[in-house]
């Protein structure tokens, strides 16, 4: 007899589940398991350590595509180094602790974080590394204001210690961005202080740009350590699974304080992975561009929905999530326009059909009457289709506001507006599933449609409604 499930005691169990999983999924919180990234993480542990211990000035550069751990291993580093290093009102242990042990006593270290995205000038990174080293007040009672009093002032403050201060760890995401700062002032004094060893400070730099050491100068090239880590994308769909498996799945270290349920929830997360829609997904985004974020999102709609009357995580939820993501708005927007509309859009597609790329409304237009012209006289019953010119020039420019199609720049600019001539920007596909999910759209616009594809060496509609009233006579 198969043992029933002991449901899950309290709100808040679930709730601890669903926060520890979402801070791996956004990035809010330090992975638990590095999967792949051992090598790289030690060489910037090692570095970094040997910062904070020795006092030992050092720079290193981590490059790889978006979504490969970069920014994962430095968080797993300095939250190693944090707890062997931060001070703590416990008593000293004879000798310090290895890494992940008991901290020692009297070693800290700051950490500047900065962005390229954010800080787009030396002025807002300079103002940012003096917030994050607290010397506010100083730089307030020194009433420096200039770029060039405030750079001299960091720049004294870092240079004026020895090996025994408190070290400084940078890291610069986006690195690259801070290439295109004029002169590079900020990059150069941060490498040059690393190279003269006077003060221990770390310089880490993230990019997934490859040729960023072609975007230095040659002067701040120089003082650069041109220490290099590079980190790879899941080289197989079992690494990319492995790395979904420990980011959705609970370890004893997480606050969940009810043993039973993360067995449970751990056997729920593996048995999902296994089923075939579910591996389908994994497959096609692996094969698209084997970022482990874009997998993780699709993941991040089931497990916002944990809860006390849904505690684990189910197929059906993720494949609702997935479909929600990879909804395409283009083919929604085709659903919510009137009938005129899409009938204008097939028209577009018919002029496409005859190799035009480039038309106007006059010529849209034209397809457009042929088509429930020749469609009532073969009785498709779809005269209240029409709509006189002045209407259908109106849904026209609501489906250019809409961006299904662009005008083209410098053709017959100075034209009216009937004659102007605009590119359609919709595909076939997007546009035969906004057709075949249209609510209540009349057969001879369906098949319309179809069978302009099936008969895309047509040159006329006269053509194509004896295919349609053909076929419907047949069937």
């Amino acid at each position: 007899m198969q043992k029933r499930k002991v449901p899950v005691r309290s709100n808040a169990t679930v709730a601890s589940a669903r926060n520890c999983i979402l801070g791996r999924i956004t990035g809010r919180t330090t992975p638990l398991e590095l999967i792949e990234l051992s090598e790289q993480y030690r060489k910037v542990y090692t570095l970094l350590e040997q910062t904070v211990s020795e006092g030992e000035a050092n720079s290193v550069l981590l490059l790889g595509s978006r979504g490969t751990g970069k920014t994962a291993v430095v968080r797993k580093a300095l939250q190693a180094l944090r707890q062997k290093f931060t001070p703590r009102p416990l008593p000293p242990t004879e000798g310090g602790q290895e890494e992940g042990g008991q901290p020692q006593t009297g070693k800290t270290f700051f950490e500047v974080y900065l962005n390229g995205l954010f800080h787009t000038d030396d002025r807002l990174a300079l103002r940012e590394i003096i917030r994050q080293l607290h010397l506010e007040q100083q730089l307030d009672d020194q009433q420096l204001g200039s770029f060039a009093e405030c750079l001299a002032f960091v720049l004294n403050t870092l240079s004026a210690g020895s090996k025994e201060s408190t070290p400084v760890i940078f890291v610069l995401d986006e690195i690259d961005l801070f290439a295109q700062h004029p002169k590079q002032a900020l990059l150069y004094n941060l490498f040059d202080i690393a190279q003269s060893s006077q003060n221990p400070i770390a310089v880490v730099g993230l990019t997934c740009r490859m040729d960023f050491i072609y975007l230095l100068e040659k002067r701040v090239k120089s003082r650069f350590s041109h220490r290099h880590v590079y980190f790879h994308p899941p080289q197989t769909i079992g690494q990319f699974e492995q790395v979904l498996q420990a980011t959705l799945c609970l370890s004893p270290e997480d606050p969940v304080k009810e043993p039973y349920y993360v067995t449970e929830f751990n056997k729920a997360v593996q048995a999902v992975l296994r089923q075939p829609e579910i591996q389908t997904i994994l497959k096609e985004t692996f094969e698209l561009n084997k970022d482990v974020r874009t997998l993780l999102r699709i993941f991040y709609g089931a497990v916002i929905r944990l809860s006390i009357l849904s505690p684990f995580l189910t197929a059906g939820s993720v494949l609702e999530s997935a479909v929600r993501q990879r909804l395409d708005q283009k083919m929604e927007i085709i659903q919510s326009l009137s009938m005129l509309e899409l009938c204008l859009l097939i028209a577009m597609k018919q002029q496409e059909s005859r190799q035009v790329e480039a038309f106007n409304f006059e010529m849209v237009y034209d397809d457009y009457r042929d088509f429930v012209q020749k469609a009532n006289s073969y009785g498709g019953g779809v005269r209240s289709l029409f709509f006189v010119k002045p209407v259908a020039f109106k849904a026209f420019e609501h489906l250019l506001s809409l961006e299904m199609m662009k005008p083209i720049d410098g053709a017959g600019v100075q034209c009216p507006k009937e004659h102007r001539m605009v590119r359609l920007l919709l595909s076939s596909q997007q546009i035969e599933m906004g057709v075949k999910a249209y609510k209540e759209c009349p057969e001879a616009v369906v098949r319309w449609y179809v069978l302009l594809l099936n008969a895309s060496g047509c040159t006329g509609c006269y053509r194509i409604l004896i295919l349609i009233f053909f076929n419907r006579a047949t069937s």
